[in-house]
């Protein structure tokens, strides 16, 4: 419901909310090279989708890579959607650009992401 709303509003980017739904959807496997064995091989391939999907996304490999221990970190809060993200992505993403990174690197906390998500924008 929020997100036919958010559509109503056109504050719903579509090709954000495709990848939030469905993930990197290519057959094509991922050359690069995995930089963390944290992340999955299914979140790191997700992650070079995530990447071409705007101007909030640029660099997010690079970053990721070159601050692969605060991204650690982060990744091993027990509630990190609660959390201020690395390298100043909080102020950078949208509240719903952030469940996008929480699919990518922990989609075991995206309802509770989601959630928040949810509150947040009734709240508004």
């Amino acid at each position: 419901m929020v997100t036919m709303i958010m559509d109503g509003d056109d504050a719903l980017n579509k090709l954000e909310f495709d990848f939030f739904l469905k993930g990197n959807t290519s057959l094509d496997a991922v050359e690069a090279k995995k930089p963390a064995d944290f992340i999955s091989d299914n979140g790191w391939k997700d992650m070079q989708k995530l990447e071409t999907l705007g101007e909030s996304w640029t660099g997010i490999i690079d970053n990721f890579t070159k601050n692969k221990k605060a991204w650690k970190e982060w990744y091993d809060l027990e509630s990190p959607e609660q959390s201020e993200i690395p390298c100043g992505y909080t102020e950078k993403l949208s509240k719903f650009q952030v469940l996008l990174l929480m699919r990518v690197l922990r989609p075991d906390r995206v309802v509770n992401a989601i959630k928040n998500f949810i509150i947040e924008k009734m709240n508004d």
